[in-house]
């Protein structure tokens, strides 16, 4: 049985995947500026949710957690933290892009992003929380979801769950 530290990530994922696929619908529309409203709020989330939400979580507590584990792990954990970096940066770019009115290169910076964070995720998914589940106690995991409990509630659990219904019923 996967914990409930892992259970957490695993499902905010399937949340951020569901915002892959609405990104990628909007970049299929003919006219990516009437989109422009969905689209300004879908950044909003890869920015507060996918980054603020979980990605801080990854870097802040499962990798330094992983790495005190086995530290021959930190290759793969310091990679994904640059993938993170790479995001931050990528959805910076759209959105100048998109402020500039430059869609073709906010549409190939989003189309980039969208499966460059696909491809990490199913990495994470397959590979990393994989090893976590094996490498870290029961205890260590129990904590890790408390720390998780406890960065959710620093962020607001009530704003979280506005973007996941957002996502998941928008």
């Amino acid at each position: 049985m996967i914990s409930p530290a892992l259970q957490q990530l695993y499902d905010e994922h399937e949340v951020i995947l569901q915002a892959i696929d609405r990104l990628r619908r909007i970049l299929s529309a003919q006219d990516m500026a009437s989109q422009n409203e969905e689209l300004r709020a879908l950044l909003t989330f890869f920015r507060e949710y996918a980054d603020g939400y979980h990605h801080q979580k990854e870097e802040a507590i499962l990798f330094p957690a992983l790495a005190d584990a086995n530290p021959a792990i930190e290759m793969l954990t310091g990679s994904l933290a640059e993938h993170h970096e790479l995001f931050r940066d990528a959805l910076a770019s759209a959105e100048e892009a998109m402020d500039s009115g430059d869609w073709d290169v906010a549409s190939t910076t989003l189309a980039k992003y969208a499966s460059d964070l696909a491809d990490h995720i199913s990495a994470e998914n397959d590979e990393l929380f994989v090893a976590a589940d094996d490498m870290l106690s029961e205890s260590e995991k129990e904590r890790m979801y408390y720390q998780f409990l406890d960065s959710d509630r620093e962020l607001g659990l009530e704003q979280k769950q506005i973007f996941e219904d957002e996502v998941t019923n928008g």
